[in-house]
């Protein structure tokens, strides 16, 4: 199985008042480097990530 690798970022929440961790881009095994965009950042959005425990 091959490795994906995630880069997260904290970065102010839409309420401007608190922080908010984001996946801002996955890198693939052979080095392509893919962008989320902006509106899909937020890791609530991505419940995989979440439910493997490894946030």
């Amino acid at each position: 199985m091959e490795k994906l690798r995630f880069e997260f970022v904290m970065k102010a929440a839409a309420d401007k008042k608190s922080n908010a961790l984001m996946v801002t881009s996955i890198t693939t095994p052979d080095g392509e480097i893919f962008d989320i965009p902006a509106e899909l950042q937020e890791v609530s959005l991505h419940t995989e990530l979440m439910k493997n425990g490894h946030l």
